[in-house]
């Protein structure tokens, strides 16, 4: 796992980083197992970035530093859903995913959250 990753809690301001990540990652990573019209519809939900900001507000929203560069997000709501975590294509298995899920199940053990639980898509099913 990298040494040099920091993480912290998303900030309005990362909003074009966190929906470049997400558009990006839909688009090259998820495309092996969903077909091109899934695909493209599921990256325009990276257009409705008040929708991110909203979870920054109300879930606990994490992202990955690298090199001063957000590499990846993850974000769990108050009832334990884990309702996003994308890791940019170019940072894929180095361990980020693994940081972010830690980091959220130490959040969750802090405020009494004792289950976590997601609706997973088919790429990330190997992960979970």
């Amino acid at each position: 796992m990298p040494s040099d990753v920091f993480i912290r809690r998303a900030l309005p301001e990362d909003i074009d980083e966190i929906t470049g990540i997400f558009r990006s990652t839909v688009l090259h990573v998820n495309r092996k197992d969903y077909n091109e019209e899934q695909v493209k519809i599921w990256a325009q939900s990276a257009d409705k970035k008040e929708k991110f900001i909203a979870r920054m507000k109300e879930q606990y929203f994490i992202v990955a530093e690298m090199e001063n560069s957000i590499c990846g997000f993850a974000s769990l709501a108050t009832d334990g859903y884990l309702d996003l975590m994308y890791v940019h294509k170019d940072y894929q298995e180095r361990g980020l995913a693994t940081l972010l899920i830690k980091e959220l199940e130490a959040y969750a053990r802090e405020n009494k959250i004792f289950l976590i639980y997601s609706d997973v898509s088919i790429t990330a099913k190997s992960f979970f």
